[in-house]
Order: C-alpha cells, then structure tokens, then sequence
C-alpha cells in the first residue's frame, strides 16, 4: 500500500509539474535585409520591359542612385510579378490624374502600372490611383540617421507598400508584412518583413492579371 501512494504521488507531482511549465512561443522569424550586393538575389530580367509589366521609377534620385538598384532589385525578388526601373528627373501628378494614357505615352504602352517614389518636403507619404499608379514620398525614411543596411530596408519596404497600394492592396494583420497595420511609423516600419503576405498578396495579384494579363503576373521568360 505505501508503494502504491508513493506511485501516486509521483505521478499527480509529475502532472503537476507539466501543468504548470511554460508555453513555449513560435520563435518569430528572422527578418530579411536588403544585401550589400545583388549576389544570389533574383534580379530584374533584361526581358521584362519588353512584357507587360509594373514600373518603379526613381525620380529625381528620390532613393540614392548608389543603392537604388540593391532596393528596387530586392523588392522585387519578393512578389512573382513582372517589374521594370526608370529613373526620371521629374514627374507630374495632376498629368497622370487628367490623362491616363499619360503613362503609357511616357514610359511605353507595356507599363501596365507605377509605383513613383519621391523626395518632397509637402505631401502625403502615399497618394494612389489603384489600378494604375501610386506616388510614395519617402522623405521621412532616413530620419534618424538609420544605418545602411536598416535605410536599405525601410527604402525596400515602402515600395513593396506602393506596389501595393497602385494594385488596390490595404493593410495587413500579419507583423512579417510590409503592409501591416502598425508599420506607418519608422518604428513600426523597421519591425516589419520586406515581403507582402498572402491575404494582401494574392488580391493584388489578381488585380495586376486584370490589368496585364498573364505576363505582368509571370517572372518566367521564354528563351528567343
């Protein structure tokens, strides 16, 4: 008899124990960062310009022509969407309102779509016309003097957040996404992915095929 409550009371000791241990949490995922070099990123294809496609345009050197192509390449090894560059000195945003064909006549009839990024004292920090265009002022990113790798960053995710912006795309609940809710401050901003998650991404994809048909929604090329 005294074995078996010995037995017992091991045992209720041991289920009381498990009761009680911590929950273990989900480690969060590391974070991605734009690289210092385009090694092992999946770059713009050459061929891309000549498929329908969305356009991110530096104007006026809004983000430094030094790492502008590390930002804009990066961004968009995170969506399977056809992308083109331009730089450009300037642009005007009442001409893209009242004229619609105005992108095309500028940039080529395959530019289905744009995402212009800008350095202005005055404005909003994203002005859209979903469907066709977003302006992204990004002004505020180096605020702070943030070190390289974290402005490279915060340049990458602003456009994945014009991208998605131009496509009809809204806020995220998902914390790893660049478009989620609490990223509107630099805090915020900097605690975020650069990427766009599924309940944001596949909406605006379905957008963009609206607008360019299978090949604005396709990185595969066929080889000439």
């Amino acid at each position: 008899m005294k074995q078996i409550i010995l037995t017992l009371a091991a045992g209720a000791l041991a289920m009381t124990t498990w009761a009680v241990a911590p929950k273990k949490v989900a480690p969060k995922p590391p974070q991605d960062h734009v690289p210092a070099t385009l090694e092992g990123v999946r770059t713009i294809n050459p061929k891309a310009v000549t498929r329908n496609h969305v356009l991110f345009v530096n104007v006026g050197e809004a983000i430094p022509k030094d790492i502008w192509p590390l930002v804009a390449n990066y961004a968009a090894s995170r969506v399977n969407v056809n992308i083109w560059t331009n730089s450009v000195a300037t642009m005007s945003v009442p001409e893209l309102t009242k004229d619609s064909a105005a992108l095309g006549r500028t940039f080529g009839e395959k530019a289905s779509l744009a995402v212009f990024v800008e350095n202005k004292p005055e404005g909003p920090a994203f002005l859209n016309a979903p469907g066709a265009w977003s302006v992204v002022n990004v002004r505020s990113v180096p605020k702070g003097s943030p070190d390289a790798q974290t402005l490279r960053d915060r340049y990458a995710k602003m456009l994945l957040k014009g991208l998605a912006y131009a496509c009809g795309g809204g806020a995220s609940l998902d914390n790893n996404c660049s478009m989620f809710y609490g990223s509107f401050s630099l805090e915020g901003l900097d605690a975020t992915g650069i990427r766009i998650s599924p309940m944001s991404y596949f909406p605006m994809l379905e957008t963009l095929r609206a607008i360019g048909g299978g090949e604005i929604a396709s990185t595969t090329y066929d080889e000439d």
